[in-house]
C-alpha cells in the first residue's frame, strides 16, 4: 500500500494521539494504524476509530482537562 500524501510504503504500527476535548487534552499512546515509513502519517483502521469515539466520549463525560491513556489499557 502506498501512502497517499507522498508514495511513500505504509506498514503496521502504532501512533499517539492528541484529542482536544473541550477545555482539555486527552492523549492516547499506541493507537493501532498504518504508518507510512517516509513521511510518518498516520491512517487510523475505522474499528479502531470507533474504540477512540468510546474513549475520547468517556474522557468527555469525565470534563478531562489533561490526561495520558494507554490505547491497550483502556480498550
Amino acid at each position: 500500500m502506498r501512502c497517499p500524501v507522498c508514495k511513500g510504503t505504509i506498514k503496521r504500527g502504532t501512533t499517539n494521539l492528541p484529542v482536544e476535548i473541550e477545555k482539555g487534552v486527552l492523549s492516547i499512546k499506541g493507537v493501532p494504524a498504518d504508518v507510512c515509513t517516509q513521511c510518518e502519517e498516520a491512517f487510523i483502521p475505522d474499528e479502531v476509530a470507533s474504540l477512540m469515539e468510546k474513549i475520547v466520549a468517556r474522557a468527555r463525560k469525565m470534563k478531562v482537562e489533561l490526561e495520558v491513556v494507554s490505547f491497550e489499557a483502556v480498550v
